[in-house]
């Protein structure tokens, strides 16, 4: 009987040691899960984390797309962003160094989410949007009044007829626009370019009368990538940032002395001098008209016509600080001064146009026509 008894107790502990085991195998089991679980939970708020910062630099940009005036400012996702996922973005104007052309700014983001922290370093640099800078078309340009541009040459994607009314340059005749392409302002077409009937770069005085111009005969014409049309993301990004021009657009004409003086306050958070955009859209075979003088100190206006324009009418100046964007034809009927850039397919100039370029318009961007470059990064 011992024997049979010794053998039961044997059995009886090996079972106990097996249990035993099994415990401390599982429980290991347990603990390796739960800190998979846990690596992978923290893998997941980094990971979110991340794309927060990231986010927010794509939102700080937005901004100063639409007001590139705004050198300082702070954004956080407070109210915006859904789940556990936060952030905070400050900016401030970067340090000028030397020949610096466009203006910038320092970007310092956080983020986190749960126990995750992330950080963001950035330095933005903001720049024109290829169109429009100064004076441009894609197409043909029709002078039968006189047309003023300075700190800027006329750039045309196609002929120039009547160069005998255009006056280039004041004091100062460098252009301000493409410097690096042409030292002095001039007519650069893609066609041709006539004075008083006669191409100025046909016969055996080719030229002599405009040195400063570059046409198709000229064998030395850089302009092609000068002329494009706004592209579409450019449109896009003007149209969600527009306002409602209100009564100043009625039964087809726009009065520009009618528009507000300022950004409305849920497009301004600031005192910014950059303004705002008014979006304009015109039925087939119709053109908006523009009238009107926006009075001193009001703040400059991007004009997108998405179709043809008429601006000014006799006897009433139209004058106003900004951009013009007409995506058709472009007709001017009265006397009208334009204080910034002005972009058509095509101009006709029917009464007296000026075109006027500031020389520091780098550094006085438009709503709308800014572009964030990024200068250097830090961060995930």
């Amino acid at each position: 009987m011992r024997p049979a008894s010794s053998q039961r107790g044997y059995a009886l502990l090996a079972a106990l040691v097996v249990t035993a085991l099994a415990a401390v195998f599982a429980a290991a089991a347990v603990a390796a899960v739960s800190a998979r679980q846990s690596i992978v939970g923290a893998d997941v708020a980094n990971v979110r984390a991340q794309a927060g910062v990231k986010q927010a630099l794509a939102r700080v940009c937005l901004e100063l797309r639409r007001h590139p005036a705004a050198l300082e400012g702070t954004l956080s996702s407070s109210g915006a962003d859904a789940g556990d996922v936060a952030w905070l973005a400050n900016w401030v104007a970067a340090d000028a160094g030397a020949g610096m052309v466009w203006p910038g700014v320092t970007v310092q983001i956080e983020g986190s989410c749960g126990a995750a922290r992330k950080r963001l370093s950035a330095v933005l640099q903001l720049r024109a949007e290829p169109v429009p800078q100064g004076l441009v078309t894609a197409a043909d340009v029709e002078l039968q009044a006189p047309l003023r541009v300075t700190g800027s040459g006329l750039y045309c994607g196609g002929c120039l007829r009547g160069r005998e009314w255009l006056e280039l340059g004041s004091v100062d005749p460098a252009d301000g626009v493409h410097g690096d392409v042409w030292s002095l302002v001039g007519v650069h077409a893609l066609g041709g370019v006539w004075a008083a009937g006669e191409e100025t770069h046909a016969g055996p005085q080719a030229g002599w009368e405009y040195p400063c111009d570059t046409d198709m005969d000229t064998g030395d014409n850089e302009v092609s990538p000068f002329v494009a049309p706004p592209d579409a993301s450019l449109l896009v990004a003007l149209r969600d940032a527009a306002v409602d021009p209100g009564a100043a657009l009625h039964d087809g004409t726009l009065d520009l002395a009618e528009l507000p003086l300022s950004p409305p306050p849920s497009v301004a958070a600031g005192a910014w001098d950059d303004g705002y955009v008014v979006v304009a859209t015109t039925a087939e075979g119709a053109e908006l008209r523009l009238t009107g003088e926006r009075p001193p100190g009001a703040c400059p206006v991007v004009l997108v016509v998405l179709g043809d324009a008429a601006i000014g009418e006799p006897g009433q100046p139209t004058a106003f600080d900004g951009a013009l964007l007409v995506l058709g034809s472009l007709r001017v009927c009265g006397t009208s001064t334009l204080r910034g850039h002005l972009f058509a397919r095509d101009l006709l100039v029917s009464a007296p146009l000026s075109v006027e370029i500031a020389g520091d318009w780098r550094l006085r961007q438009f709503a709308g026509l800014a572009s964030a470059v990024l200068e250097s990064l830090d961060g995930p």
